[in-house]
């Protein structure tokens, strides 16, 4: 049984279709000094522009480190608890084939499987695209990057959606045959269109990322729901999902791949504190 029902806060249509749709245009502060360098793949060279606030920049462990005798909160035990059973990127980015046996079908397996990674991920990375999108919501507002913008508008939606970020997240987690792997995949390829000028905002946000992680798990996962399937889980149409890669793709001009060290520090910003993301190198 799927998890989502007792997850949910709010209710209401997952994303609204397309309308005519108006968009803020928005820039992001400079990098803060000490902050990390991580090179993102890029998938158009050009000049380097201001640099803009990342998923990346906004990643961190969801349990912040607790002292001897502190009380903590019991959503921060609920994590830590997941901890206790899964440690995150076990054996991401391994992908073999599984077989669930007789008594499971795939999906609760996979559920039951990468659950604990999922209760440790999902909270940090919502809380790192909630802040993005304050943050370039915020620098919106000194200088206006209209220009930069417009090619992303086919992403928003006409309104908010009703759905709150967080269960929409999770709505593709529980319904889909993604691994923690697809899921901080899709935040890196939203990293590399931030950085070539995409502005993060609460009408972008649900297309861009549920459209990053159909494309994601198109290229890690061995086995990965149709493109009908998954548009269901989204809240669109067939074919605006099929629009929507296409879309995406050529934005990358399919140039997906991903750096093996690269993926490791986006695994590392989610490590609880001291510990050190140990991952098997791509093959082994």
């Amino acid at each position: 049984m799927s998890l989502f029902g007792r997850r949910r806060k709010s209710e209401g249509s997952v994303v609204r279709d397309d309308q005519q749709q108006q968009q803020q245009q928005q820039q992001s502060p400079q990098q803060q000094p000490g902050s990390p360098q991580v090179s993102l793949n890029s998938p158009r060279a050009g000049p380097q522009k201001t640099r803009r606030a990342t998923i990346y920049d906004n990643l961190f462990y969801p349990v912040a480190h607790t002292k001897s005798g502190m009380k903590i909160s019991k959503n921060d035990q609920h994590i830590l608890d997941a901890a206790a059973k899964r440690r995150l990127f076990t054996m991401t980015p391994v992908n073999t084939h599984i077989d669930p046996g007789k008594d499971k079908n795939e999906l609760d397996y996979l559920l039951d499987r990468y659950q604990p990674e999922f209760e440790q991920m999902v909270p940090s990375l919502c809380d790192a695209l909630n802040a993005v999108i304050v943050s370039h919501t915020l620098a919106s507002r000194r200088k206006s990057v209209m220009s930069e913008e417009n090619k992303y508008i086919s992403y928003d939606t006409s309104t908010v959606p009703d759905i709150a970020l967080e269960d929409y997240i999770w709505r593709i987690c529980d319904y889909t045959y993604i691994s923690p792997t697809t899921l901080l995949m899709a935040c890196i390829y939203v990293d590399r269109l931030i950085m070539e000028g995409l502005i993060l905002s609460q009408l972008n946000v649900f297309k861009l990322f549920f459209t990053s992680v159909r494309v994601a798990s198109k290229v890690h996962e061995l086995r990965s729901l149709s493109n009908r399937n998954f548009a269901v889980v989204g809240g669109v149409t067939t074919e605006q999902m099929n629009q929507l890669e296409s879309l995406f793709m050529r934005d990358f001009k399919w140039r997906l791949w991903i750096d093996h060290e690269l993926f490791v520090q986006y695994c590392q910003r989610l490590m609880p504190p001291g510990e050190v993301a140990q991952l098997p190198p791509i093959g082994k």
